[in-house]
């Protein structure tokens, strides 16, 4: 009885392999190739979904290679699919860095299927048509990072990278930056060294703080760099950061409390997907997923979608009649290869560019050159608990970032026990710092409209802050010290994050506003002159006579002395001129002439004086002379009062200097202003013709 069941369980047993053996020959094969540098998460889940499938259209075994170069890895291949174990399809979990390497390249000059779970240059993907790559384009990554940098409203920034490869993957943000004018400064991190001087030289020298820092980093050492730079900056809430690695999202900040930067990245993976991968027995709360692990799982599915689909498709395929793929040796020449390339290669492709699937990492869809096209990245930025929140998202189709909610930045957040410190300089009416028997206390202008603003917050938020004053050591505004970067005064102090707030009598340049931002004046004043007015000059008893210079004078007594004989010898021949001495006796023996030499002289000094005369002559040419006199006395009347009245205002000032021009070029009058202030650089660094402009 026990050999007869024995038997029975030896004959099912048969039956099982057979079956399985049948139903592997009508499933395709697929490989997952793993080395030192993938994740073991990324294995565990490559061999929990093939075992979840082995009895599906598909069945699949791993590689994993102790070597890490391509080309020994190429080695490991021919015996790994010699003797009928052929795979239609690779999934490569390897870094590449970018390239498309030896693994690659013999995929695809055997017609099968490479999908790569690193990113590659989008250069090669048209040759390389059998290349799946399942990561970001690069291309559009960096888009998305540009677009990034305009939603925060920064214009400049600074690129922080471990290696070359980083002008690869960020090569569009590099060339296509839209703002020629301010430089990109780049600067090579060491992950193994102590890279606190050079983040010293940024911060302190390159004022790194008014960039956007574009940190391209593998994620497991963004906490070390972020830790050198608290040590270097006590005043981190200056800084912004943007993290390139796509597993950034993950990582917290509770072991650097004195991180106070905002930090924002990119992700194609969230959180929402925990239990699915607690289905594939991984626990998200012990181990958060990295994007190359969702990547092989989604990997995985799609080709498994894309078997379905192609191997469902009756009229096209032959169940029992698979070709064995290809063992991948490396051959001699390109006919070798095509002689034995895996026919139904092209099947595969094509089913793997028509399907689509909404993965752990998204939308799943790839063009014609296996370039992925049409996802999301997530945007998520840094809040006050040191955790990522998700703030929005980018979409590759129309290069936009939509705002999902709010997140403030982690610098809004004040650090516990902490008070605004306000610069300022010693200089009445604005501050004064009075010491008495009660103590010392500050007074003055800029006192009291600190005291108002930080009143109107309280009353508009409800929190109240706490601020203190100091006075800067040297008493100044602030004015780059020569042959440095730096600046003295309230600036210096306001760059080197020893004051949160500056206010003072400081006059907003062009220069100043490069280095610093200003708030609304709260006093807008222009450059004034003041000197002192000069004595009035002593009463002249002729001063009448300058309103007219001694040329005028002198030919107007000539023509006054030759008017009037002209007018005597007129009206002396003209016979009107001569009237009866007595109106009474009607027939005089003598007529007489009044126009005598006094007279005529008389009639044209009246004139000139606009008084007028109590004689007029009768003749029609003594009449005519007299006009002409008229019109000309009216003329030279107009033009002395004229002069008279430009000569009494101009005599009460004083008329040396009118304009800046005048001031300038003059050495009469001495004049000076506040050492390195803006009006003491107007007069020192601009021309006359700026000043006058």
């Amino acid at each position: 009885m026990t050999s007869i069941k024995i038997e029975i369980v030896l004959i099912l047993l048969e039956l099982y392999i057979k079956f399985s053996a049948a139903l592997r020959s009508t499933s395709l094969p697929i490989g997952g190739l793993f080395n030192g540098l993938t994740l073991p998460s990324s294995v565990r889940v490559f061999e929990k979904m093939v075992q979840k499938s082995s009895t599906g259209f598909y069945h699949g075994r791993s590689l994993e290679s102790s070597v890490i170069d391509s080309y020994s890895i190429s080695l490991e291949m021919c015996p790994f699919t010699s003797d009928n174990h052929g795979i239609a399809a690779l999934i490569d979990a390897r870094p590449t860095d970018g390239i498309c390497d030896t693994i690659c390249l013999l995929c695809n000059r055997y017609n099968v299927s490479h999908l790569s779970i690193g990113w590659e240059t989008t250069e090669t993907l048209p040759t390389d048509l059998f290349t799946f790559q399942y990561h970001p384009p690069p291309d559009l990554i960096s888009k998305a990072y540009i677009e990034l940098i305009k939603f925060l409203q920064w214009d400049k920034f600074t690129i922080l990278y471990e290696s070359e490869k980083s002008f690869k993957y960020l090569e569009e943000i590099i060339n296509n930056w839209g703002n020629p004018n301010e430089p990109i400064l780049f600067r090579k991190l060491d992950p193994e060294g102590d890279n606190r001087e050079a983040f010293k030289e940024l911060i302190k020298v390159a004022h790194m703080n008014y960039h956007i820092i574009i940190l391209d980093c593998h994620f497991s050492n963004v906490h070390k760099y972020m830790m050198e730079i608290t040590q270097v900056e006590n005043s981190t809430e200056y800084l912004s950061f943007i993290l390139t690695s796509l597993n950034a999202y993950s990582l917290n900040f509770h072991e650097i409390p004195a991180l106070m930067a905002n930090v924002s990245t990119l992700h194609l993976t969230t959180h929402i997907n925990d239990v699915k991968w607690k289905d594939l027995g991984i626990n998200t709360d012990n181990e958060p997923i990295q994007l190359e692990t969702a990547l092989v799982a989604d990997a995985i599915n799609h080709v498994g979608k894309a078997i379905r689909g192609m191997m469902g498709d009756s009229r096209s395929f032959n169940f029992m009649n698979i070709p064995p793929p290809p063992e991948l040796c490396v051959r001699g020449s390109k006919t070798d290869y095509e002689e034995v390339a895996w026919p139904l290669g092209n099947e595969l492709r094509a089913a793997l560019t028509q399907t689509t699937i909404k993965g752990f990492t998204g939308f799943i869809d790839f063009d014609e050159f296996g370039k992925r096209k049409n996802f999301h990245l997530h945007f998520s930025k840094l809040d006050g608990n040191s955790r990522f929140v998700s703030a929005g998202s980018w979409d590759s189709r129309t290069n936009i970032i939509t705002t999902e909610r709010i997140v403030n930045d982690r610098s809004k957040v004040l650090k516990p026990n902490s008070k605004i410190r306000i610069a300022t300089k010693k200089d009445l009416p604005y501050f004064e710092i009075v010491e008495n028997s009660n103590g010392t206390f500050y007074r003055g202008f800029v006192v009291d409209l600190i005291e108002a603003i930080f009143k109107q917050i309280k009353n508009e938020t409800n929190i109240e802050l706490e601020y203190e004053f100091y006075k800067v050591a040297d008493n100044k505004l602030g004015n780059p010290i020569p042959e440095s970067k730096k600046w003295d005064g309230i600036i210096g102090d306001l760059i080197e994050h020893k004051a949160e707030l500056g206010v003072a009598d400081l006059t907003v340049t062009a220069e100043r506003l490069a280095a610093v931002d200003f708030s609304t004046p709260f006093m807008v004043l222009g450059v004034s002159m003041l000197f002192k007015q000069t004595e009035p000059p002593p009463p002249d008893m002729f001063s009448f006579m300058k309103p007219l210079s001694l040329d005028v004078w002198l030919y107007l007594a000539t023509t006054f002395i030759v008017i009037s004989f002209i007018l005597l010898i007129c009206a002396r021949m003209s016979l009107d001129d001569w009237v009866n001495p007595h109106p009474c006796n009607l027939e005089p023996e003598n007529l007489q002439n009044i126009w005598s030499l006094y007279n005529c002289m008389w009639l044209n000094v009246g004139a000139i004086m606009t008084q007028g005369c109590d004689i007029l002559p009768r003749g029609p040419g003594s009449r005519w002379v007299v006009g002409m006199w008229w019109f000309f006395s009216m003329i030279v009347t107009a033009s002395y009062m004229a002069n008279m009245s430009t000569f009494m205002r101009n005599n009460r000032r004083n008329n040396d200097i009118e304009d800046v021009k005048a001031l300038s070029e003059q050495t009469k009058v001495s004049y000076g202003a506040v050492q390195n202030s803006a009006t003491y650089k107007l007069f020192k660094v601009n021309s006359h013709e700026d000043l006058l402009g």
